[in-house]
């Protein structure tokens, strides 16, 4: 699947873990770790939702994701 996120007002899209660290290398470290902790799996919508989460959770992101 595609998913779409939005960042700074501009949808983004990403397909795998390579990609989506790539719409966020300021958080890189934290995001890998996260990754790799929880065993996210890209093809799953729960892993994704988790994923997003996450992500705003972060000190100062405000984005939002959708599938």
């Amino acid at each position: 699947p595609i998913y779409w996120i939005s960042k700074e007002g501009k949808l983004e899209n990403f397909i795998n873990r390579k990609q989506f660290i790539r719409l966020f290398p300021e958080y890189r470290l934290e995001l890998q770790g996260f990754l790799d902790r929880e065993n996210i799996n890209f093809k799953l919508r729960e892993d994704i939702i988790r994923l997003g989460n996450f992500l705003n959770s972060l000190p100062g992101e405000m984005s939002s994701y959708t599938h």
